[in-house]
């Protein structure tokens, strides 16, 4: 007997897409990465501007998804605006280049936090697989509780991240600032420096920032479970960008005051330096414990993510009908345990490694595609309702697209055997498409 069916239901708002983005989106990154683009840059002017040029970019970008979300409100993000300006196979390779890059990030990152949670807990050490499945289990026990359930979790953990890294950037302003002498003046002369050379390491630190912002765009997931999506959705993502792009910034000044530049630029993990400045002894097992907070916020809103971007696809004929069962609570069950369950084969088997570097390329694509869509619609479907208007389209809109294919061509130009893995994976989605699409009166609802 079938189990019985329900739908997506109307009850989220601002608050929630907002903390479905910042506490996804604001993770280990910004306790790792920083040091690493201080060590290309050296130079505390460049370092700020790095990190206010991709909350720019992301800015630019939401801008533009904004307007599309606005205009139409269904789960499912850019697979959903993708079929509607470019078809049935355009849509297809998008929504699937899409849902790869978050099943793969939720296979990726709990075995992370499986590490944190050995460092912090040694007697699991060597058990971090089983952390691991254990949190994506736990997890997705509460997605299926509902979406109510679901978004009060999530909003909590963005809540707890905030004042979390709120009290770190307020320890560094209230510590001694550091020197920065003669660490500034080598920094100056061996950083980023002029010409196309300075350039070239501009853009690759770039490339990072711009990671560590990602998921400014989880809102667009869930429009049709937006009490006002037309007012929620463009609200949300235009003030996660803004929070993120503050918080970014603030954390950052916070380790150029506390850390030397020498010694900032070589750390692997500045915020255990930094907090080793201020606490001492206990500065590793606070920014562990700051790192699983961060971390369990990426999954969780990870285990709401990327099932509405399967259920959007098989919806529409393209995955198998199971993915379409919604629980009376509101949560896709098919498609939450279909992409839990193979999130856990990826991690157990370890090929994920080898997918987890597509996933900057492919989050690219999705952007560049978000563009086209909309450029194609404002031409082809002028009349189309429109809550939200991207400011300055379509010049942004052109804008955007253009950063973007600059990225992806310095992506390819940097890394061609994973572009090329990546480029021939959308290739063959043709015949994948061929063979999966099934006619209108086949799917199911029709």
């Amino acid at each position: 007997m079938p189990a019985p069916r329900g739908a997506l239901l109307r009850v989220l708002g601002v608050g929630f897409g907002v903390a479905v983005a910042v506490g996804g989106g604001v993770g280990v990154g910004i306790l790792r990465t920083p040091g690493a683009i201080a060590g290309m840059l050296q130079q505390p002017g460049l370092i700020v501007l790095a990190w206010v040029v991709g909350g720019g970019y992301a800015l630019l970008q939401a801008n533009n998804l904004a307007e599309l979300a606005a205009a139409l409100p269904r789960s499912g993000g850019p697979y959903v605006f993708a079929r509607r300006a470019l078809g049935g196979y355009g849509g297809f390779v998008v929504g699937w280049a899409d849902w790869l890059s978050l099943v793969v990030a939720t296979a990726y990152l709990p075995l992370a936090l499986g590490e944190f949670t050995a460092r912090l807990v040694p007697a699991l050490a060597g058990r971090e697989p089983v952390v691991a499945i254990a949190t994506l289990a736990l997890l997705l026990a509460l997605q299926l509780r509902g979406v109510r359930t679901g978004s009060r979790v999530q909003e909590g953990i963005a809540v707890l991240k905030g004042l979390a890294l709120g009290a770190f950037v307020l320890l560094c302003v209230a510590a001694t600032p550091a020197s920065q002498g003669g660490a500034a003046a080598g920094g100056a002369a061996g950083g980023a420096g002029g010409g196309a050379a300075g350039l070239v390491t501009f853009a690759g630190a770039l490339q990072l920032v711009i990671g560590a912002y990602g998921g400014w765009y989880a809102a667009a997931f869930f429009g049709e479970e937006q009490r006002d999506p037309g007012r929620d959705i463009p609200r949300a993502l235009v003030t996660s960008v803004l929070l993120m792009l503050a918080l970014y910034v603030t954390v950052n000044l916070a380790y150029l005051r506390v850390l030397p530049m020498a010694e900032f630029s070589g750390s692997t993990l500045p915020a255990a330096s930094a907090m080793q400045r201020l606490m001492g002894g206990s500065a590793d097992q606070m920014v562990t414990a700051l790192s699983i907070l961060l971390m369990i916020g990426i999954v969780n809103a990870l285990v709401m993510i990327a099932p509405r971007a399967l259920f959007a696809l098989a919806r529409d004929g393209l995955f198998l009908r199971q993915a379409t069962t919604v629980t009376r609570g509101g949560t896709p069950v098919g498609a939450s345990i279909a992409t839990v369950t193979i999130a856990v084969a990826l991690a157990l088997s370890g090929t994920f490694e080898r997918l987890f570097a597509l996933t900057a390329f492919l989050i690219i694509f999705v952007d560049a595609a978000n563009n086209v869509s909309l450029l194609v619609l404002r031409r082809r479907e002028p009349s189309l309702p429109r809550p939200y208007r991207a400011l300055g389209a379509p010049a942004t809109t052109v804008l955007a697209f253009l950063v973007a294919l600059a990225m992806l061509v310095g992506f390819t130009a940097s890394d061609p055997r994973t572009a090329g893995v990546a480029i021939a994976l959308i290739a063959c989605t043709y015949p994948v498409y061929r063979i999966v699409a099934r006619p209108p009166a086949e799917r199911p609802g029709a």
